[in-house]
């Protein structure tokens, strides 16, 4: 609840920093960066929308809304090492051919 106003929807009675949804919204925002500029515009366009939602309805504050796109970045960053790591082939793995 912020500024005594309550909101028209249950929700976790948490200090909700940072929104949960914005940031997993903005993850994949950010993850599908690498794949395909044009969806990753239409997820952020989706989490924009998101994060003004729970703050139309009084549910976060703006500065739960921008840590949660910030962490999203950092977490994307992060991930795109690792998961290129972690779908690389093994090396002295032999690849028998299937045919």
């Amino acid at each position: 609840m912020t500024e005594h106003v309550a909101p028209p929807f249950a929700h976790a009675a948490d200090n909700g920093f940072p929104s949960d949804h914005t940031l997993l919204s903005m993850f994949l925002a950010a993850r599908v960066f690498w794949y395909s500029r044009r969806w990753s515009v239409v997820l952020l366009g989706i989490t924009v929308a998101i994060g003004a939602t729970r703050v139309a309805t009084h549910v976060h504050h703006p500065i739960d809304i921008i840590a949660a796109m910030d962490l999203a970045i950092v977490a994307a960053l992060v991930a795109r090492p690792v998961a290129v790591r972690l779908t690389r082939p093994l090396p002295g793995r032999l690849v028998r051919d299937a045919g």
